[in-house]
């Protein structure tokens, strides 16, 4: 049942991630072979490995964290947390659990950011999957971007 579904929606992350790094990763090799690749197909994939990039952590952080959606609306989050957020802190609000959106922020911010912003990974686990996350947009920022920047009108 819940556990299958899980197993499920991780691997699919994960196939997402490790995806997107093949993507990546051969088109750095590309571009360090000389293939021309023109500014479009530069930004496009960019920016398609970015949002990629952000969908795929999403789902593993919403998965991962605390058991998973399931554990989390069933015991208190706090206490088996991967990610702290800051909801926690705040007395009035100790019956608040994080929703998916929530997984699409701290992934987002992650992403953009390149390290946790507000929301902090508390295991060992949540801090390799933030860096492995923060690593593969800093590539599809800095150096996808920095050479369609340098190719426009090349």
């Amino acid at each position: 049942g819940n556990w299958g579904l899980r197993m499920a929606a991780l691997g699919l992350g994960a196939v997402l991630a490790l995806g997107n790094l093949g993507t990546v990763a051969l088109l750095i090799q590309r571009m360090l072979a000389g293939v021309p690749i023109h500014a479009p197909q530069l930004f496009s994939v960019g920016v398609t490995a970015w949002v990629t990039n952000v969908v795929a952590f999403a789902v593993i952080f919403w998965e991962l964290d605390a058991g998973g959606p399931v554990a989390r609306a069933r015991s208190d989050v706090r206490s088996d947390a991967d990610v702290w957020f800051p909801q926690y802190s705040i007395e009035e609000r100790a019956l608040w659990k994080p929703r998916f959106l929530d997984y699409v922020y701290l992934a987002l911010t992650n992403a953009t950011a390149f390290s946790p912003t507000d929301a902090l990974p508390l295991t060992s686990r949540m801090k390799v999957f933030m860096a492995v996350q923060s690593c593969v947009a800093l590539v599809a920022i800095a150096v996808v971007f920095a050479r369609g920047v340098n190719v426009i009108g090349a």
